[in-house]
């Protein structure tokens, strides 16, 4: 029964199945339908946009045209950024040019009023001082302006254009000089190219006009053959004689500068009188040597075979008597040999070579002397550059390096005694060397004149010994 109501129900809800499928639309349909729907609805876009390009389009392309316009607009605007960056950089090269012509111009301004003072006479600074000391502190003067300052450099050259052209003419000025007393005196000064003459009120300083050293005044040096000057008459419009130089004041220095023997030696200082000194000594024992070594006497082979013949004949006290009269340096060498003529040669030999030994010391005499003088001169001349440096080195700590005369001094001292060390060791060394030459001959006399005797005793030594009576000779030199 159950399972009949199982089927009955199943049955029922297939039916109701059927039923509900047969009422419901089919896929297909369901699809057309939508499809439809969408081809409506895509139309109905299509002609919404169709209906908004055309505008868009529009605006697209004046945007497009917009931005054409723009970019040809930056493209100018970059060529003319490239070109004005041009411009600038050359007018910044040329600012800095003019900059770097404005400061070399400046600095020529400076230098020309530096400088100035200096080309100038001595006697002319007091007419330019004031301009000098405007040019000079132009620069650093905080009140003034570019142009103020430049105002003032250029004053400074106007009036240095003027002086030269005043000098083609001859000028004339008032101005104070010293004499070469040390007086100060005041006169007119002439100015004639590049000679300036100088001639005091009174009449009694008249000459070329110099700088000096450590003077703050113009020295006036006179001319040879004029006492006087006519400036007076020269500076009124007068014609007048000047004398002319054409060194420019060179030879006058050059009179004045040349030095006399003693001026040198003076300059030496302490140090080189001793050289001299030392010098004078030895050319003083140098030509005593010399003078005992031309009187240097030996005997001749005739009074060697003289005595020889004494000995032959037998006869000692005359071979003695006859080497005792002789005036020579070698009478004791003789005078040995004919004592100890008997010995053996050796023993002789011995005897005679210590009397030529005593006589060595006597040829070599003021010999060592000389050689102390040949090393000890230099030395001195060194010793006296080296102190006349330091004097040098002092003078420049006090006084600097800019006066040349302060510092002549100490480099005199320094090169004279160098060479004065230099003047006397030479001479010195040579006369050593020749006299040493003449001391060996010397003694190669003495050798001589005792080889010469042994050598005669050696001959006669064969003959039968003579009986020592002590009679004269009949015959004989001596």
């Amino acid at each position: 029964m159950s399972r009949q109501a199982g089927w009955g129900l199943l049955l029922a809800v297939v039916l109701a199945t059927c039923r509900l499928a047969a009422q419901a639309p089919s896929p297909q349909a369901v699809a057309e339908a939508r499809l439809q729907t969408s081809l409506e609805e895509l139309a109905q876009v299509r002609q919404e946009n169709t209906a908004r390009i055309a505008p868009l389009s529009q605006e697209v392309g004046a945007l497009q045209e917009q931005l054409a316009a723009l970019e040809d607009r930056e493209r100018e605007l970059r060529l003319i950024q490239d070109q004005r960056a041009q411009d600038l950089a050359a007018l910044e090269a040329a600012v800095t040019s003019a900059q770097e012509q404005h400061d070399a111009i400046y600095r020529q301004l400076e230098s020309f009023a530096a400088d100035f003072s200096s080309w100038i006479r001595y006697s002319e600074i007091p007419a330019y001082e004031d301009l000098i000391a405007a040019a000079e502190t132009a620069r650093e003067h905080p009140d003034l302006q570019p142009r103020e300052r430049l105002e003032r450099q250029l004053a400074l050259i106007d009036e240095s254009l003027i002086r030269w052209r005043q000098q083609e003419g001859g000028r004339a000025y008032y101005s104070e000089a010293l004499g070469t007393d040390g007086v100060l005196r005041v006169g007119v000064c002439y100015t004639l190219g590049p000679a300036v003459y100088f001639e005091s009120y009174d009449g009694t300083l008249s000459g070329w006009v110099e700088k000096r050293p450590n003077s703050n005044f113009a020295t006036v040096v006179s001319i040879p053959g004029y006492e006087r000057l006519e400036l007076h008459d020269a500076a009124e419009g007068t014609p007048a004689w000047l004398p002319l130089d054409p060194s420019n004041g060179q030879a006058l220095q050059v009179v004045e500068s040349a030095r006399r023997l003693e001026d040198y030696l003076r300059d030496g200082g302490p140090i080189g009188y001793v050289i001299l000194a030392l010098g004078a000594t030895a050319f003083a024992l140098a030509l005593l040597k010399l003078y005992w070594f031309f009187n240097f006497k030996t005997a001749s082979s005739s009074d060697v075979a003289a005595i020889l013949r004494h000995l032959q004949e037998g006869h000692p006290r005359a071979a003695l008597d006859c080497a005792e009269k002789l005036e020579t340096v070698d009478r004791e060498l003789l005078m040995t040999g004919a004592r100890h003529y008997m010995e053996p040669r050796a023993a002789l030999e011995e005897m005679m070579y210590e009397r030529i030994v005593l006589i060595r010391p006597e040829l070599e005499r003021y010999l060592p002397f000389l050689s102390l003088t040949v090393a000890a001169a230099p030395l001195l001349g060194l010793l006296g550059t080296v102190v006349g440096m330091i004097k040098t080195f002092n003078l420049i700590t006090i006084f600097g390096t800019g006066d040349a005369k302060s510092l002549s001094g100490g480099i005199s001292e320094a090169l004279i005694t160098t060479a004065l060390g230099l003047i006397v060791a030479i001479p010195v060394l040579l006369l050593h060397g020749v006299m040493s030459r003449l001391a060996r001959q010397r003694v190669a006399r003495l050798e001589q004149t005792a080889i010469a005797f042994l050598n005669g005793l050696d001959l006669m030594r064969p003959d039968p010994n003579p009986i020592l009576t002590g009679t004269a000779p009949k015959h004989g030199s001596c």
